[in-house]
């Protein structure tokens, strides 16, 4: 199932979908090899490989680090979003289930998944994450 991704309004903020297909749950093994096949492509505007080291020098705010891989899929009409924390929290975002699985299978699968939970959400904080992951330059 796929849910049409937003369009991008005149101000310049992504608007969210009204869904997003949800893959979370942790990792046995909190390494990830980053595939060739899912690197990002410099013709495609959604693919983005993002590593965020923690901490924030100009707020002084403590945060964790983290991993976004965010990939396209059919010419951009598809789009899944991993977020990884550092200790092996996963949490997939889509707009398409069989995108999402993709991804999961590339990324994850590997890693000895645990507690994976699959849904289609409609959660407000669920969907300002994809809608976050989604406006990542």
């Amino acid at each position: 199932m796929r849910i049409p991704l937003p369009a991008q309004p005149v101000n310049g903020g992504a608007s969210s979908p009204a869904r997003v297909f949800v893959i979370s749950g942790l990792t046995a093994e909190a390494r990830f090899r980053l595939p060739s096949q899912l690197c990002p492509r410099a013709e495609e505007k959604w693919d983005l490989a993002l590593l965020y080291m923690g901490g924030d020098e100009l707020t002084g705010e403590e945060s964790e680090p983290y991993f976004v891989l965010r990939r396209a899929f059919d010419q951009g009409a598809a789009v899944a979003a991993a977020r990884i924390e550092w200790e092996g929290v996963f949490t997939i975002l889509a707009n398409d289930d069989e995108a999402a699985e993709s991804l999961f299978a590339a990324l994850i699968a590997a890693a000895g998944p645990q507690e994976v939970v699959r849904e289609w959400s409609e959660d407000a904080m669920t969907l300002d994450m994809f809608r976050q992951l989604l406006a990542l330059t």
